[in-house]
């Protein structure tokens, strides 16, 4: 005996085979260009994260190597101004301390000065002429550090007080 399916199951499936719709005859084709699309994209993904790593390790050696050189230089022109304010003031106390020593690349920098006769204080609490002196002398010490052919300063004199102004010639 032959097995014939029931009318109700083969009327289903012809129900399903005209829901298809049409057959994509170029399937295939897409289906490889797809691929070597997905494969293109795939490289070009890769190469973007292996930027991204390139960069970071370059970032990350450079801000090593700003920290080291900064440190060096914030340390020699802290000592040479020191040794220059005592000089100019006649001796008293001038000195640079980072406010974050943690990350000192994002630091600011804390000048304090202790001219003689006075307590230690920021540099922002002494009086105009004191402060020009304090900024002058450290533009100095920077020039000492890293020499430059020429430096123009404009009206470097304008804050300076009569009292700051005495001191040096004495």
């Amino acid at each position: 005996m032959i097995w014939k399916p029931a009318d109700h199951f083969v009327d289903e499936m012809r129900e399903r085979l005209e829901t298809f719709g049409a057959v994509n005859m170029m399937a295939l084709e897409e289906l490889a260009e797809n691929e070597q699309r997905l494969e293109f994209l795939t490289g070009q993904r890769q190469d973007i994260i292996d930027g991204i790593k390139s960069t970071e390790e370059a970032s990350e050696k450079f801000k090593r190597r700003s920290r080291e050189r900064f440190r060096t230089a914030f340390e020699e022109i802290n000592r040479n101004f020191g040794e220059l304010f005592q000089e100019l003031f006649g001796g008293g106390r001038g000195e640079m301390s980072m406010i974050d020593t943690e990350d000192i690349l994002e630091s600011g920098i804390d000048i304090v000065a202790q001219p003689p006769g006075k307590r230690l204080q920021n540099i922002l609490l002494l009086s105009g002429g004191e402060r020009q002196w304090q900024r002058f002398h450290w533009c100095s010490q920077y020039f000492v550090f890293r020499p430059s052919p020429f430096c123009l300063l404009d009206e470097v004199d304008a804050p300076l007080d009569e009292a700051n102004v005495w001191a040096i010639y004495e």
